[in-house]
């Protein structure tokens, strides 16, 4: 078979010339791949060259990635970064490949555990994806930069980014990729401690992988997460079901490990069950499977718990025993990561010593390169002269032409920033005139229209009840229309209070459910903030309820700083965006004006019968 592949190669153009198809190589790359044979990189290196000739982008699209992807697997890091750095600084082929040999030199550095490089890659990897509306491509690189933040325990920078894997995947119509980021998703969630939004997204991750028939391992990791969820949520019987769930998939497979894993979940789950016997039998199951040289953290876990268990039954010997097992573990653990960090520590010691030696070579080299120059300058000093005359001369023409274009798009800049300065004062003159217009109109028609209708009642016929029931009706309506006018609970009680008072009102129809969430909200914003976020939020559902026919509307206000996040989705018939903004209707024309007003940006993700989900970005 290898004689015959590499009869394939070598004979390149006869092949090219029988226009024998590329996927016949590139399938037979991939069976070497997977055995590590170097043929996988001579083949995909050929059907890479001759796919650039032929400018076939698909073809070099998939050569490309197996022959990075090989060169990191084989942990040739170096090979594989240069590999990379030659794609994407090729000019004739920057507009597809930088984007994906960014995204490679992004997952070599991650290999390596050197996130700095990896976060840029893929920040810059991300910047060209959108450049060529590639969808996939920026969710991935998103999800990417995601985990590099989990790394560095900062969850909540790292829910921006998985937000958006989950933006741009539902773009992109991937349920693949939808798979991946809501699994992201959900155990960034876990992590913030925001259980709820947790299990949403992780239930949802479960129904996209059944959906789709992932594979058995893929499901039972689902069912393993949502059995921790679970245990955080104290709801150990469902915990009990999700991991029994993972663990009868898991027996089916040759993983130890994480067999091992789900024993000593389910376990924990008895013990706090006060089923202490049952949370033995599941440790011990366990510990049959576990090696603790390989699995040093899973094991500590496991001795711990076995260790309360023990206690917890009187069973003292045996809890001193695993007690002991523990700290043993627990000291090891803590041997190696020092020596981890030493050796880290030693390397880039080491590292720096030797470019320092470079550096002293390089800087003896300059020094005689230097002296040959200045000999060189005395010999030639007439005509150099000369020669610096004209190009001074030359360098001053073109600086003042320079200077001249500099000044003129400083002054087209400065009117540009006052029509600018202008249109801004408009609209907040224009906002606060209509939210002291909502303020009058209210006060009249509580005051005077409230008291007029009073006023009817008591002259009418007691006996017409029929008029007596719609003239309270109209005043019941009149101090409705009223109450939405004003902001009283907003003023008294703040954004979060006002909004979860919009919620109360809309699900009494139970007809329409409104769900609020938020997110960082402890402390109260400026008012004309909290003002401007409420009227956004209240005409973005009122949107919602005129005209999506949607049963389920969900409002976020989560505080990330330095921004603040705003969204509303709905499960209704959507709508065509670019229509919607040509018509300029007036529900988003004001959403508009007060996103402005606070220099935000607004997106609307809808399509017909898709739903909507509008998010607008404040900076704070």
């Amino acid at each position: 078979m290898f004689r015959f592949l590499l009869c394939l190669v070598i004979g390149w153009p006869l092949i090219s010339a029988a226009q024998l198809k590329y996927d016949s190589l590139l399938s037979a790359a991939n069976s070497f791949y997977r055995s590590r044979n170097d043929s996988c990189l001579v083949i995909s290196r050929v059907i890479f060259e001759n796919g650039n000739t032929m400018k076939d982008s698909i073809i070099m699209a998939k050569a490309l990635l197996l022959y990075g992807r090989f060169l990191n697997r084989e942990l040739r890091t170096q090979d594989a970064i240069d590999f990379y750095d030659s794609i994407s600084n090729s000019s004739g082929n920057i507009s597809w490949t930088a984007p994906l040999a960014l995204y490679g030199i992004g997952q070599v550095y991650q290999r390596i555990d050197s996130v700095e490089q990896a976060f840029s890659s893929y920040l810059k990897a991300v910047k060209l994806y959108k450049a060529n509306i590639d969808y996939e491509g920026v969710s991935k690189a998103n999800s990417r930069l995601g985990i590099l933040m989990d790394l560095r325990k900062d969850s909540r920078q790292a829910l921006t980014y998985f937000n958006e894997g989950v933006r741009y995947a539902n773009l992109a119509g991937d349920t693949s990729l939808m798979i991946t980021a809501t699994g992201n998703l959900g155990i960034c969630y876990q992590n913030l401690g925001q259980l709820q939004l947790a299990k949403t997204h992780l239930t949802r991750n479960l129904k996209l992988k059944e959906l789709k028939g992932s594979s058995s391992a893929s499901r039972s990791r689902s069912y393993h997460n949502l059995g921790l969820l679970y245990q955080n949520l104290n709801l150990y019987d469902s915990s009990i079901y999700y991991t029994e769930k993972a663990i009868e998939i898991r027996r089916t497979m040759n993983n130890p490990s994480l067999l091992s894993d789900s024993y000593n979940n389910l376990g924990f789950s008895y013990q706090e069950s006060d089923k202490l016997q049952e949370a033995l039998h599941y440790y011990k199951k366990s510990e049959e499977l576990i090696d603790p040289s390989k699995s040093k953290f899973s094991a500590r876990k496991l001795y711990s718990n076995l260790s309360i268990t023990h206690a917890e039954k009187g069973e003292y010997k045996s809890a001193y025993e695993y007690l002991y097992r523990y700290d043993t573990l627990n000291e090891t653990i803590f041997n190696e990561t020092k020596s981890k960090q030493i050796a880290e520590l030693q390397t880039k010691y080491e590292t720096e010593k030797k470019d320092k030696e470079i550096k002293l070579s390089q800087a003896k080299i300059e020094l005689t390169t230097s002296q040959n120059e200045k000999l060189m300058l005395t010999l030639f000093t007439s005509l150099g002269f000369t020669l610096i005359i004209i190009l001074v001369y030359n360098q001053r023409q073109k600086a003042v032409k320079k200077l001249q274009e500099r000044e003129k798009e400083l002054h087209e800049q400065e009117v540009d920033e006052l029509i600018k300065e202008q249109e801004l004062k408009s609209i907040n003159s224009m906002l606060e005139g209509e939210e002291k217009e909502r303020k009058r109109v209210a006060e009249d028609l509580h005051d005077r229209v409230g008291s007029m209708l009073s006023a009817v009642k008591l002259q009418a016929d007691p006996a017409n009840r029929e008029m007596v029931k719609l003239l309270d009706e109209t005043a019941e309506e009149v101090r409705r229309i009223s109450h939405n006018l004003e902001t009283k609970v907003l003023n008294r009680f703040g954004l979060v209070a006002a909004l979860e008072d919009l919620a109360e009102k809309i699900n009494s129809s139970e007809k329409v459910h409104l769900e609020v969430h938020h997110l960082d909200l402890d402390e109260r914003l400026d008012n004309d903030v909290e003002i401007n976020v409420y009227r956004i939020v209240q005409e973005l559902v009122g949107n919602a309820l005129k005209h999506s026919r949607a049963t389920e509307i969900t409002a976020q206000v989560n505080r990330i700083d330095p921004h603040l996040i705003i969204s509303v989705e709905d499960n209704g018939i959507g709508f065509d965006t670019i229509r919607a903004k040509a018509s300029g209707g007036m529900g988003l024309k004001n959403v508009t004006s007060r996103a402005e007003q606070l220099n935000g940006e607004m997106n609307i993700d809808s399509g017909k019968g898709q739903g909507t989900a509008i998010t607008i970005e404040l900076p704070l």
